[in-house]
């Protein structure tokens, strides 16, 4: 539900003057300049009702003008009920090599799942694609990354920084993620920022030994998610309902291992890093920890814990931790 609707779902719950109805339509006939509805509400024991409108206006979704695009023996294969173009985990034609599609079409990929049918999912998106599109054009596209050293320290705070600011993590919750690469060849790590998760193990990513990836997901939950027991332990964060972040280890495509970080109220898992002269004065009291900051640097000392060794071994048998 977008906020521009709460104006008018207020002056509903207020009585004033329109309405939101949960009903079923069996009958729409014009009457002079009126159109007579029929309905039957879904939750008041079949009680029905006629109702007379100006006017109606459906808002059943679009379907994608192929047509007047595309000419005949070139026509991309469409998904979706031939609403949308199937595309692969690059947004590219499935069946037209070097098409590739932007803007909300992107959705085909992560339908009703995360927020790609909307601006402030699928500009994130098209960040993403310009540099699959670079590649795809230049034999000797370097994508863009960070070079760090193989130290789960300098590892573990550039995954706390990036989970604490990057918007397309947040935004994308398990649909778009950074890969990190241990490159022991040369000494190093590279930290790539923002990739659709499935396009990782699709491309060269995957051909990797040992790489990472970083996401944020939410959990399983039932009900109400504004009534979710909660038991803060950062030692059971892969029992959290509410978004937080995730570190999958893997060795060409198969996955070894997995991480959690337990959620945070402020989506912020940085120590002594809040604008201003001092930290925010946080008196949350948690299960085992004297305040939240202490809770904060106990996600880093797990989070360091399980990249030691990881950075460099790699490992047969899946694990979860």
């Amino acid at each position: 539900l977008r906020a521009v609707n709460n104006d008018f779902l207020d002056t509903y719950i207020l009585k004033g003057q329109n309405s939101v109805l949960d009903a079923t339509i069996h009958r729409i006939e014009k009457d002079d300049d009126e159109l007579v509805v029929t309905l039957e509400f879904s939750h008041a024991d079949g009680q029905r009702a006629v109702l007379a409108y100006d006017r109606i206006i459906t808002c059943t979704g679009f379907r994608w003008d192929c047509d007047s695009l595309f000419g005949d023996g070139l026509r991309p294969q469409l998904a979706c009920e031939d609403r949308l173009p199937a595309m692969s985990s690059a947004w590219e034609s499935e069946n037209l090599p070097g098409l590739f599609y932007a803007g909300t079409i992107m959705q085909i990929r992560d339908l009703k799942k995360t927020m790609s049918n909307v601006l402030h999912g699928f500009r994130f998106n098209v960040l993403c694609l310009s540099r699959i599109v670079q590649r795809h054009a230049e034999e000797d596209y370097r994508w863009p990354c960070e070079e760090l050293p193989v130290d789960a320290d300098a590892v573990a705070e550039k995954i706390i920084h990036r989970v604490s600011t990057n918007a397309g993590l947040m935004h994308q919750p398990g649909f778009l993620c950074d890969v990190f690469v241990v490159n022991r060849a040369a000494g190093r790590v590279e930290y790539y920022d923002v990739l659709p998760v499935e396009y990782v193990n699709d491309s060269h990513f995957g051909d990797h030994d040992n790489y990472f990836i970083v996401t944020m997901e939410y959990g399983e939950f039932e009900g109400d998610p504004f009534a979710e027991h909660r038991v803060p332990d950062a030692a059971k964060a892969y029992r959290d309902a509410y978004l937080h972040p995730r570190i999958r280890r893997y060795s060409r495509r198969e996955l070894l291992d997995e991480h959690h970080i337990s959620e945070s109220l402020e989506n912020d898992w940085r120590l002594d890093q809040h604008l201003g002269a001092k930290p925010l004065i946080r008196e949350m009291d948690f299960i085992g920890q004297a305040d939240a900051t202490q809770f904060q640097q106990t996600h880093r000392q797990q989070l360091v814990a399980y990249l030691q060794g990881k950075l460099g071994n790699q490992q047969t048998a899946p694990s979860a931790d």
